[in-house]
């Protein structure tokens, strides 16, 4: 698994230009609003994560 990727792919596709350093466990914890917004789906796996299907 390659963490670090995963968050520079998804401010790349948020188009977030930030300068604060942004790690996995920082990304983590923001993505937790898609979960609650149906977006994203939670697996029972670590360092993967599902889109929703809409």
């Amino acid at each position: 698994h390659k963490p670090a990727k995963v968050v520079h792919l998804w401010k790349k596709v948020k188009l977030r230009r930030t300068y604060a350093s942004v790690d996995y466990d920082s990304f983590s914890r923001a993505i937790r609003y898609y979960y609650k917004s149906g977006l994203m789906i939670k697996t029972n796996r670590k360092h993967i994560h599902r889109f929703a299907q809409k």
